[in-house]
């Protein structure tokens, strides 16, 4: 088993949560779906 834990989401890990979710998107065959980008915070 891992330790893994959730935590809220910093802004360093902004551009990594962007990536998981266009891959998601991706996945789910609905890249055109998904409009999420950065911004400046």
């Amino acid at each position: 088993m891992t330790d893994e834990r959730v935590h809220r989401v910093r802004e360093s890990d902004v551009e990594a949560v962007v990536g998981l979710v266009h891959e998601l998107a991706e996945y789910e065959r609905a890249p055109r779906e998904c409009q999420l980008a950065e911004r400046g915070c």
